[in-house]
């Protein structure tokens, strides 16, 4: 029997349409937290009807990347599954649908954002996040035009890729959460 410290590799086999490497999914959701905070102008339309708390919270998640106290955790999903785990996580209804209607590819991975300080909760009881990105798993472009939705606390960003005007490969979208900040992430079946 093999001592679970004598484990230094797993190798798991993807399916054949999935061309992006979950590092690179997780570099992308690292990089995202600091443009997104960059992008001011397209933030404080986003931000103007939220709360000085609700501010104050994101700005909280903002300087907690700053330390490096965020841990991101990177994991392959079909969309179905997604959609699944979503409905049933204890997040706001608005971002619920948003994140639910979107349009996503068979596969995708998702980073989910956690304070590397927070208590694991009770046993059985879901983790707390602060976030997750969703990032196109079966697109091999090496830059971060895949991904395709960001939930932060209280605010959420999402990518239409090839918008209707025809103007540009992509149009970017920013959404203030009036409810929101950590929220726990379903039980695993």
């Amino acid at each position: 029997m093999i001592a679970a410290d004598e484990v230094t590799h797993i190798f798991v086999p993807l399916p054949p349409r999935v061309v992006r490497l979950g590092d690179h999914a997780d570099l992308i959701a690292k990089e995202v937290v600091g443009k997104i905070r960059d992008q001011h102008l397209q933030l404080g339309q986003a931000l103007k009807s939220l709360p000085k708390e609700a501010i104050d919270t994101l700005q909280a998640f903002f300087d907690l990347k700053d330390s490096g106290q965020l841990v991101f955790r990177t994991y392959l999903t079909t969309a179905a599954r997604y959609r699944h785990h979503l409905a049933a996580a204890a997040l706001p209804e608005d971002v619920k649908i948003r994140a639910i209607n979107r349009e996503l590819p068979h596969f995708i991975w998702v980073t989910e954002i956690l304070d590397r300080d927070a208590s694991p909760g009770a046993p059985g009881e879901p983790r707390e996040l602060l976030g997750h990105t969703v990032v196109n798993a079966t697109s091999a472009i090496e830059n971060d035009t895949d991904l395709l939705f960001a939930h932060l606390p209280h605010l959420d960003f999402q990518r239409d890729v090839n918008p209707k005007d025809g103007e540009g490969d992509f149009r970017d979208h920013f959404t203030g959460v009036k409810l929101g900040g950590s929220y726990r992430q379903r039980i695993r079946s």
